[in-house]
């Protein structure tokens, strides 16, 4: 972990869902029908990972493990990795015809393209710097996520809120292939 930069986007494979994780508790077996799937954050150095996810240090957590209290928060890259081994970085590209190029590729449902182009372009695709990601994940730290919406699996999960911070794009690749197969 030592060569990461902070304010590099990271994500490990986890093999399964948290037994105290909001859906497994909800229907069970999402446990290892939505696996493996990616984790989400942007390192902070120091062996540390600042990502979007239940806090368990809160004492609402405890109190409310139900309805856990999901929010951008700071930990130890091992409380990061869960289930996880190792860690990856999420490569982006550094503009806007790259972008639509590959995501071209994946999406292949048009309404879907569309709707992504068209946060795209409302949210002016940006290539932030390993600082300037960096220092947007830490402006977040303690808040329900990018732009103060709460969290949720499809539209404003750990994998937006990365995204969201290296490129000003709430995006995630996982819902989009989701959508996909749903779609296909």
């Amino acid at each position: 972990m030592n060569n990461l930069e902070p304010g590099t986007v990271i994500y490990a494979f986890r093999d399964h869902l948290p037994d105290d994780f909001f859906l497994t508790k909800i229907f069970p077996p999402a446990k290892y029908l939505l696996t493996p799937y990616k984790h989400f954050g942007v390192y902070a150095g120091n062996d540390e990972v600042i990502h979007f996810a239940p806090d368990k240090t809160k004492l609402e957590y405890l109190y409310q493990p139900d309805d856990p209290v999901i929010i951008v928060h700071k930990v130890a890259m091992k409380d990061f990795l869960g289930s996880a081994d190792r860690v990856f970085t999420k490569k982006f590209p550094n503009n806007r015809k790259a972008l639509e190029i590959i995501l071209k590729n994946r999406i292949k449902n048009k309404n879907l393209l569309t709707q992504v182009f068209n946060e795209i372009d409302s949210s002016n695709y940006k290539f932030f710097s390993a600082e300037e990601t960096l220092a947007r994940a830490e402006e977040w730290i303690g808040e329900q996520g990018a732009k103060q919406k709460k969290y949720n699996v499809i539209i404003n999960n750990c994998e937006h809120f990365a995204v969201w911070c290296k490129t000003n794009v709430i995006y995630s690749d996982q819902v989009s292939h989701f959508y996909n197969i749903l779609l296909s």
